[in-house]
Parts: structure tokens; C-alpha cells; sequence
């Protein structure tokens, strides 16, 4: 888009008079073009230097447009003392004011423009644009925050241009979220820090970084936080064809608590109509999301992932569902519906005791019912892996210290669909995401995920009963 047009952006005099007079001095004549880019691109030159750079026009139309450049506030005027010889010289020197840059870089190619200095001229441009608003909108009686959402909303539709959506081969159903980590001391919590979160945008960033082509579907918010994820999703070349904008929500909230002890920890969500979470359903066109080779839908997602394992039964793919115990027990029906469809159920151990508890459904029961694989997590570095009534395996990563929570399951899952999609066995796929699990948990950053070359090192380490 840069290649043909250029964002600019003009402070004009609010009286018309005045306005219709800086125009007419500006453009009247092709000299003040030549005036304007000598003065830009030396910085700052004396009267002379100018007339000897533009000796094609005569000194008096130089001297001319100096002058009306500096009235109307265009051009600064210096007039700088020197010493030749035994005489004192008087030399007037210009430059451009802050008011004539705008100006300037309407008639230069912005290539010309050292990039540090454009830098500067962006920043000036959010804050008058922002002053803008803001004035507009308190003439209009308009809240000039409303206002903000559609900018935003238009910087999210130009963001998520350009993919078809067509050549991806993995589908994420999953939010986006803002989460707020804190640790249990005795009755008070202490707060660590925030981190952009949510399994969908982070399962698509480690799937998207270990190849597969994949796509997020998800409601997005139109604020700070769910642009950011956008762009890092747009960096890693995730399709965001499925998205659907909100303007009028913000993104989800999570509270995550570690215990005391730092090997447990508790995630509260923030509920609230005006956060966006999970697509209608009813506005989702599955037909283009038909035939994919793999799906993922997982936390409250509970309906979209009931379409989509639909979806993966009639292409024979897979469908990976990662369910919260809040979603199934308040839709038994639903669950039920997915688990015919033979999903691969990825689950913690928290969560398939409350389910237990409250349906009173065993994973005897889940296989019966038609689960193709059950993964139940009990930590990180310890998995259980149930493929029918019989066959059940326990795997262990030894010899690493967990470090961080924040992330691993995401990246089991990820490495769980990476290796299934290359065609290896449930139990070697499975292997190889724990050991990727267990090496995101020594990590101290959230977001430094453990590369191939990493899991394929570390996965002797783990024993297997």
C-alpha cells in the first residue's frame, strides 16, 4: 500500500481567511516547492547559500517567498553574527518550523526523510489527530471515546487484510485474553505482571512457528490489548480471515493465581457481557471452514466446538477439545454431541475430577461414549494417555525443575497437532508434546517456546509405564 499512497496529515488555520491565504502561498507558486525542499533537506542554510542553490530564480523572488514563508509561520528566521576577517557580517539563516515539516513532507518523497525524523512527525501526528478528536467531539456532543473505538476498528480490519484463508490446513477456535498473574501469600495476593494471553492466539503463534498453516476463529475486541495480538498474529503469517470484529467489546480478562508453592495455580475470568470471547455461531459460514486437517477448540468455546467436531468427523480429520469443567457441566448436551464425534480430549486433571464429580462420567465412560484419545494432565512434566479401556499410558520427564506454569499446556497442544500431522502414532505424538510441555516450564519467559531441535533432545528423558 506504502509503495503507492502515503498517509499525510495537515494542521490548517481554523478561520477560513487564513486557511485560504496559507494555501494560496504555499501553491501559487512552483519556486516556493523549490524554496521549501532546499530549506528541508539542508536543515538549516543561510540566505545566500539558498539564493546561490536556486540561481535559476532571481534573488528578489527569493527574497519574496522568504519572506511570506516566514509570516505565515512556515520557515524560522535567524540572523547569525560572524566574524571575516576584521569585519562583523550580519547573515539571516532558515529553517523549517515545526508547522512548515508538516508542510515539507507533503512535497518530498518520504524515502528522503531520515527515518528518525519521520518517527517524530508520526508521533506529532497521533497527538494532534488524538487533540483532534477530542475537540470534534465535545463540539458535537459526541464521547470522544466511542470515537477512538472507530479508529481502532478501522486499523483492525486494514491489519487483518491480506490472507485468503484458503491454503491454511489447521483451524484454532480459541480468544484472545489479557492476564493478570498473581501469587497466593497467605491472605493477600501478590502481583506479579500481565501478559497478553489465551490459548487461541498463542496455540496458532507455536503451530504457525513449526510450519503448519494455520488460522485463528475467534470474536476480537477493538482495543489496545487485541490489536497488539492481531499484529503478532499478522507477523507469524496466521490467516485472520476467521475473525469477527467487535467494536463496542473489550478483551477478556483472566485472573490466574499460583499457589504459594508456585506448583499449582487457579485461573478466575472475568465475566462480563461487553468482553468478546466466542464467535455466534449462527454468523460463522463453516462450509469454508469444511475439509481442513485439523481442529482445535478449546476453554469456553463449548458450541463452536460442537460445529467443529462435526466438521472434522465428515473429513475425517482430527479435533482436538480442550473443555473447562464450567462449559460441559452447564451443557451436558453438548458435550455429549462432541464426545460422539470422537474427539482427542486434552484435559486436566483439575477439570476431569469436576466433571467427574458433577456428571459422574469416568474416562471409561468417555471412551465409551466415543472419544478416540483421552490426554489427562497432571502436570506439565506428567501425562496420562488413555486410547481404550485397556490401553493406558503414564508418561514422566525427569531431571528438569518446573520454573513457569504460564503456557505449557498451549504448548503441548500445539506439539500434540504438529506430530499428528505428520502422520506419527497417538502415543510417540504425545511423547514428544509432554517433553515439550516439561521444556516450556523451565523457561522464565511466557513466550519463549521450545523449538524442534529442543524436544527432540530432551525427549529420551522421559519414562513411560
Amino acid at each position: 500500500m506504502l509503495n503507492t499512497t502515503w498517509p499525510y496529515m495537515l494542521p490548517l488555520f481554523k478561520e477560513p481567511k487564513k486557511r485560504v491565504k496559507l494555501l494560496m502561498q504555499l501553491f501559487s507558486s512552483p519556486i516556493v516547492m523549490e524554496v521549501l525542499e532546499a530549506i528541508g533537506s539542508a536543515g538549516f542554510i543561510s540566505q545566500k547559500d539558498l539564493i546561490n542553490t536556486l540561481r535559476q530564480h532571481s534573488n528578489k523572488t527569493i527574497i519574496t517567498i522568504l519572506r511570506k514563508l516566514v509570516n505565515a509561520g512556515i520557515l524560522e528566521e535567524n540572523v547569525v553574527r560572524k566574524r571575516s576577517g576584521l569585519r562583523t557580517v550580519w547573515s539571516k539563516y532558515y529553517k523549517l518550523t515545526d508547522f512548515g515539516k508538516w508542510f515539507y513532507t507533503l512535497i518530498v518523497d518520504p524515502a528522503k526523510i531520515p527515518k528518525g525524523e519521520l518517527r517524530n512527525l508520526m508521533s506529532d501526528i497521533y497527538e494532534l489527530f488524538g487533540k483532534s478528536i477530542y475537540d470534534v467531539t465535545r463540539y458535537l456532543d459526541l464521547d470522544p471515546i466511542s470515537s477512538i473505538k472507530h479508529v481502532l476498528y478501522g486499523l483492525a480490519k486494514y491489519i487483518m487484510k491480506g490472507h485468503n484463508g484458503k491454503d491454511i490446513e489447521l483451524l484454532i477456535a480459541g480468544g484472545l485474553s489479557l492476564d493478570h498473574y498473581f501469587k497466593a501469600m497467605n491472605y493477600e495476593l501478590s502481583y506479579i505482571r500481565s501478559f497478553l494471553g489465551g490459548d487461541g492466539p498463542i496455540i496458532s503463534l507455536i503451530t504457525g512457528k513449526l510450519g503448519l498453516k494455520t488460522g485463528i476463529l475467534a470474536e476480537v475486541a477493538c482495543d489496545i490489548w487485541s490489536l497488539k495480538w492481531l499484529i503478532n498474529l499478522k507477523k507469524s503469517n496466521i490467516s485472520l480471515n476467521y475473525i469477527k470484529l467487535s467494536k463496542d467489546k473489550s478483551i477478556s480478562e483472566n485472573m490466574i493465581i499460583y499457589s504459594a508453592k508456585e506448583d499449582q495455580l487457579r485461573i478466575y475470568r472475568v465475566i462480563s457481557k461487553d468482553k468478546a470471547t466466542s464467535p455466534n455461531v449462527d454468523e460463522v459460514e463453516w462450509n469454508r471452514l469444511y475439509d481442513l486437517k485439523a481442529y482445535y477448540a478449546g476453554n469456553t468455546f463449548i458450541e463452536v466446538a460442537c460445529k467443529l467436531s462435526e466438521l472434522a468427523r465428515t473429513s475425517n480429520s482430527f479435533f482436538i477439545y480442550r473443555p473447562i469443567s464450567e462449559s460441559v457441566i452447564q451443557n451436558p448436551y453438548l458435550f455429549k454431541k462432541i464426545i460422539e464425534n470422537k474427539p482427542i480430549l486434552v484435559i486436566s486433571k483439575n477439570t476431569y475430577n469436576e466433571i467427574h464429580e458433577n456428571l459422574g462420567i469416568s474416562y471409561e465412560r468417555l471412551i465409551d461414549l466415543g472419544v478416540k484419545a483421552l490426554l489427562l494432565i497432571s502436570k506439565p512434566t506428567h501425562i496420562t494417555v488413555f486410547t481404550s479401556h485397556s490401553k493406558r499410558v503414564e508418561m514422566m520427564v525427569e531431571g528438569l525443575k518446573i520454573r513457569n506454569l504460564i503456557n505449557t499446556t498451549n504448548t503441548l497442544i500445539s506439539f500434540l497437532v504438529y506430530h499428528l500431522l505428520k502422520g506419527e502414532e497417538f502415543v510417540d505424538s504425545a511423547k514428544k508434546a509432554l517433553t515439550a510441555a516439561a521444556v516450556m516450564s523451565t523457561r522464565s519467559m511466557p513466550y519463549a517456546f521450545p523449538s524442534q531441535d529442543e524436544v527432540e533432545r530432551w525427549n529420551v528423558y522421559i519414562s513411560i509405564k
